[in-house]
């Protein structure tokens, strides 16, 4: 009976024994720290927290199949290299603080204090998605619905100024949002990266790039 061995080597002795096959490890595993949704959870709670401070809660509580509460981030994202790929929140909107934090050039002050008083009671502030299967900049809606208690002249369209604008800044952020994740899934994948978790699991791989 013919015995063969097997020349099994870390990816560093490869790295300084044979290029040829350590490219063929690096094409194989370049996605093992994309092969689950783990590395972008870090940007997710990052953006999370930031769109707080913003106005907008994307943070909700769910229940799992056992019954067991956890705290979901309404984040969803798509990508990275197709069209039609992208980002979007949804959630809670509140219209008095994102007025305070958003409205530098003041338009909206008098809208403010209408809230503040009562004058304007908003009956709904949220961002929903639209029912398409896509998660792109534009694949959610903002929805404002609002009852003035008194006559204000000229407030809903004033009001419509705000919803616009509030739809502008919620595109906005979806682009930033999907530049991070973009920038964190690159980093994950570059060859330093890989290479390291490779190394960190101390896999031996074979003259085919498997690891055993």
């Amino acid at each position: 009976m013919k015995t063969i061995e097997i020349e099994c080597r870390t990816i560093t002795e490869w790295k300084e024994h044979d290029e040829a096959i350590y490219e063929k490890i690096m094409e194989k595993y370049r996605d093992i720290n994309v092969d689950n949704d783990h590395w972008s959870e870090f940007v997710l709670e990052m953006w999370a927290d930031k769109l707080e401070t913003f106005g907008y809660d994307v943070k909700e509580m769910k229940t799992n199949r056992k019954g067991h509460q956890y705290e979901a981030i309404n984040i969803s994202y798509s990508g990275f290299w197709s069209q039609g790929d992208g980002s979007s929140f949804t959630g809670e909107i509140d219209v008095d603080k994102w007025i305070s934090i958003n409205d530098i050039a003041g338009k909206y002050r008098r809208i403010q204090k209408l809230i503040q008083s009562g004058d304007i009671d908003i009956q709904q502030s949220k961002i929903t998605r639209n029912g398409c299967h896509y998660v792109h900049e534009r694949s959610t809606t903002v929805n404002i619905d609002w009852i003035t208690r008194k006559d204000t002249p000229n407030i809903d369209g004033l009001m419509d100024k705000l919803v616009q604008a509030i739809e502008g800044d919620h595109i906005s952020l979806n682009r930033e949002i999907y530049r991070d994740l973009e920038k964190e899934y690159e980093s994950e994948i570059c060859e330093e990266s890989v290479e390291a978790t490779l190394e960190a699991n101390e896999y031996e791989f074979d003259e085919t790039g498997r690891i055993q």
